[in-house]
């Protein structure tokens, strides 16, 4: 689990595990996986209402500095690859290709504002201090561990509850067949 930062993250991490506990010890399947969802959601809400905390900010590496400064924007092409296609597709398809290639169009300009705006952050701060600085990954890895955790609760609680509904079908499809089988 996540290292406890705080006296209301502890008794919040103690409420949870208690909550799963019982739900797994009830054998209820269901009650597993609301107790998990239940858990992940409140955890979510926690680490949202924490975004405005500031940051740890660590250097970082040369070789990342270099990296990200070396990216360059890249224009998406036209649409005439897709209509060189158009004899191979009905109308709504072409015009459903038109659809997600003008989506990713704006996806991708987006993305490549995105790395010029932290370009412009690193260049700043390479000018201003010598090093660029970059939000410490340590912090996220902590909380991450707790998601991973409860996801894990969650998953599992799932899986149970459909090995549950296989064994009926198995079981039903059984006295089916020995009903087919057994002479009237």
């Amino acid at each position: 689990m996540a290292q406890i930062n705080s006296t209301t993250d502890h008794v919040d991490l103690e409420r949870n595990s208690k909550d799963l506990s019982m739900a797994a010890s009830a054998g209820d399947a269901q009650g597993r996986a609301a107790a998990a969802a239940a858990a992940l959601d409140e955890l979510i809400a926690r680490k949202k209402s924490k975004a405005g905390d500031a940051k740890r900010k660590v250097r970082m590496a040369d070789g990342d500095v270099n990296f990200i400064l070396s990216l360059k924007r890249v224009e998406l092409g036209g649409m005439e690859y897709l209509d060189s296609m158009s004899h191979h597709y009905t109308p709504k398809r072409m015009e459903e290709k038109r659809r997600l290639h003008q989506e990713a169009v704006v996806m991708c300009r987006e993305i490549d504002d995105e790395i010029e705006a932290r370009q412009a952050q690193i260049i700043k701060d390479l000018s201003d201090k010598g090093y660029a600085e970059a939000d410490d990954r340590e912090d996220n890895l902590a909380d991450d561990e707790e998601v991973n955790e409860l996801e894990r609760i969650h998953w599992e609680s799932l899986m149970a509850a459909s090995e549950r509904r296989m064994s009926e079908r198995r079981r039903m499809r059984a006295a089916a067949a020995g009903k087919e089988t057994t002479p009237s």
